[in-house]
């Protein structure tokens, strides 16, 4: 099996059993996660924060996953991270994609 470096991924969730699962997944699997309830707080992390991979829901509370990613893209518009929308409770084991989504 190749050796894959770690990624620095956060995980945003307001259903704390499928957040947490993910993060003890990925984590699990050798990568550093931050999992966090609201992506008001995510937005705070990721502003000072090396990251790779952003897994959020699309329904929260605060902002949806299309205006935080709006967001993201606003104080950082070349952010190098994979963003990828659970468009369901359930959520597959690969989600990491090679394209960004782009608005």
């Amino acid at each position: 099996m190749a050796n894959i470096k770690p990624l620095n991924i956060c995980v945003v969730d307001d259903e704390e059993i499928l957040r947490v699962s993910l993060t003890d997944d990925l984590s699990d699997n050798g990568h550093n996660v931050n999992d966090f309830e609201n992506s008001l707080d995510a937005i705070e992390f990721i502003k000072n924060n090396e990251v790779d991979l952003v897994i959020t829901d699309i329904r929260m509370p605060n902002l949806d996953g299309i205006e935080f990613l709006s967001l993201i893209k606003k104080f950082n518009p070349l952010v190098h991270c994979n963003i990828s929308f659970c468009l369901s409770p359930v959520i597959a084991r690969s989600v990491a994609t090679k394209q960004s989504l782009v608005l």
